[in-house]
């Protein structure tokens, strides 16, 4: 009985031992953060695919502004996206680009532009400036050859071309034929 009971209180104080830690050793890396930190992380999007559907809604342009200059037909105007549009096109890992193209169902250039190779230009937020109303965009369509006085109505009215956006392979992913009007609200 005299080793049960020795027994019975090494196990005790032993138990009891084995509970009690140095406040050194109970630090964890769990060390609450000031409430005015925050982490965010934002979401890494793949592709302008990834969120395609959400442009037309969450973008306005202003109405473009089409100039014959030299053998140049120039379009400049200005885009701003909702922050959260805006957070996404920044946070894409993929390139996306855009251009200005004749709108579909259209043929009245086929001499003056080259459709089969328009320009495309880098949608990157990153690098574009900002104007009064929003990001800066200007797409400049090379003229093969000079317009009579009627193409050159033609082409400065916006309702014969297109915005388009496009995803890391070129290919088309939006189509804009606000070109005449803009979509500011």
């Amino acid at each position: 009985m005299r080793y049960l009971t020795v027994g019975l209180i090494g196990l005790v104080f032993a138990l009891t031992i084995s509970g009690c830690t140095s406040p050194d050793e109970t630090k964890t890396d769990k060390t609450p953060k000031p409430n005015n930190v925050v982490d965010v992380k934002e979401k890494q999007y793949a592709s302008i695919e990834d969120y395609q559907k959400e442009i037309p809604a969450n973008m306005q342009m202003n109405k473009p502004v089409f100039e014959l200059i030299g053998n140049n037909l120039e379009i400049s105007f200005e885009v701003k996206y909702t922050e959260a549009l805006d957070t996404k096109f920044r946070n894409t890992k993929q390139p996306s680009y855009y251009s200005v193209i004749e709108a579909e169902g259209h043929d009245k250039f086929n001499n003056l532009l080259d459709k089969e190779n328009p320009p495309i230009y880098s949608n990157d937020l990153t690098s574009m400036k900002t104007g009064n109303f929003g990001y800066e965009y200007k797409v400049i369509l090379p003229l093969k050859s000079k317009p009579t006085e009627l193409e050159k109505k033609e082409l400065i009215d916006g309702v014969n071309f297109a915005l388009v956006f496009m995803n890391h392979d070129k290919e088309t992913t939006n189509v804009f034929h606000v070109l005449d009007i803009g979509m500011a609200e």
